[in-house]
């Protein structure tokens, strides 16, 4: 994804429309949808669109994070959670249903995590002590759990 930018980004009759390309696709964005756009995002979201109308480069990345039980689902490009060191925590609980978001936890347990109000579902089978992965997601309809083994 980080390779994929707009370039050759040029306005038509007064910034009534947007034309350009996105990972060498033309695109279209008229002032209306822009504006629509606008009112219903956050003012960090915003100033990344700013920053794409103005031809910056705008880099948009997960968001990091270590020592958490409370894992926000509310980023679509996820969160990771103690990559430098695994978490041994065995509860967790989440908070946001925002559809996509998604967290991935480096765990390190005596037993199996559970995360409240969440469902299980398959993927590797978890390992006492030893180095994984957690995912946890919402689906748009349930927030779901999953292991995976490095």
């Amino acid at each position: 994804m980080a390779d994929k930018k707009f370039s050759e980004f040029t306005s038509q009759s007064n910034l009534d429309v947007l034309v350009g390309l996105f990972n060498g696709v033309n695109i279209q964005i008229t002032k209306a949808d822009l504006k629509t756009a606008l009112s219903i995002i956050t003012s960090t979201e915003r100033t990344k669109l700013d920053g794409i109308a103005t031809g910056a480069q705008v880099n948009v990345v997960p968001a990091s994070d270590s020592g958490q039980t409370e894992l926000a689902l509310t980023n679509v490009l996820g969160v990771y959670h103690d990559m430098a060191s695994a978490n041994a925590t065995t509860i967790y609980t989440t908070t946001g249903t925002t559809l996509g978001a998604w967290a991935k936890v480096l765990i390190n347990a005596a037993s199996e995590p559970v995360v409240t109000g969440a469902t299980k579902i398959a993927g590797a089978t978890f390992a006492n002590s030893t180095n994984m992965y957690m995912v946890v997601t919402h689906n748009g309809n349930r927030v779901e759990f999953w292991f995976l083994e490095i």
